[in-house]
Formats: structure tokens, C-alpha cells, sequence
């Protein structure tokens, strides 16, 4: 399919190397916002293994169950470093796990404050180009 020639093809892109700069850096920045959102979305996933550990926990799960076995096998490497300080007892006893909210708290924390980088890199990441290109127009015709 052939485009008429009035089409406007490079619209979108920029016309010079600053504007390029400019636009090169806008990208950079919304990757970055991407990564951060990945990151504390990751950050909550674990939060809820956790806090699924701890609920199992305070409700004297039975270990031997396929659902509260494979939670306690993928949350334990989460505990780091506050498994060494307080480890957890494979008891099956009413127990509050230190170590599993320690965990827990700093993956909320890190979870959020990830998340409020993410806002902030959107937020300042707007078009560059597009807004110097609007500021051009309303410079030449006021």
C-alpha cells in the first residue's frame, strides 16, 4: 500500500540534533520508569508470599499440604538477611516469625518507594519534543 505524498511521515520525529538529544533522553527516562515499575511490581509479588507465609503461619497451616509447602519453599530464600538473625522453626506451632516480617516490611517499603520513582520518571518523562515544539508555535504566532 502506497502512502499519498502529502502524508506526513516524520512528523513524530525530531528535526534537529538537540531536539534529538532531547528525545533520546525522554526514551532513556521512560524505560527507566518501565524497569521501576517492573521492580516494584516484583517487590509486591514477594510481599504477598510473605504476608501468605505469615497468615499460614499464625494459622498453624499443616506443612504437609502441596499449596503451604510450595509458599514456605519459595518465600524462605526471601527472608534473607533476617533468617540469620531470627530462623524460622519449621514447627508447625503458633508462631509470629520475626524474620518473615522484617522481610515483609522491607519489601513493602522498597515495593513503594520503587513505585514512587516509576510516578515520578512518567511524570517528568512527558514529550519533551512536543512541548518544545508548542512552545515554538506559540512564540511565532501569539
Amino acid at each position: 500500500m502506497l502512502l499519498p505524498a502529502s502524508f506526513p511521515v516524520f512528523t513524530l520525529l525530531p528535526s534537529n540534533p538537540v531536539d534529538w538529544r532531547i528525545f533520546a533522553v525522554s526514551k532513556a527516562i521512560r524505560a527507566m520508569g518501565w524497569g521501576l515499575r517492573t521492580l516494584s511490581g516484583l517487590a509486591g509479588v514477594v510481599a504477598g508470599l510473605l504476608a501468605l507465609r505469615l497468615i499460614f503461619r499464625l494459622l498453624i497451616a499443616n506443612p504437609a499440604n502441596p499449596v503451604v509447602e510450595l509458599v514456605y519453599t519459595i518465600s524462605r530464600p526471601f527472608l534473607f538477611p533476617w533468617g540469620r538473625i531470627w530462623p524460622p522453626s519449621e514447627l508447625p506451632v503458633l508462631i509470629v516469625e520475626k524474620a518473615t516480617l522484617f522481610s515483609l516490611g522491607s519489601f513493602l517499603v522498597a515495593g513503594a518507594a520503587l513505585g514512587l520513582l516509576a510516578r515520578a520518571a512518567r511524570r517528568r518523562c512527558g514529550d519533551p519534543v512536543e512541548e518544545r515544539r508548542n512552545r515554538s508555535d506559540e512564540t511565532e504566532n501569539p
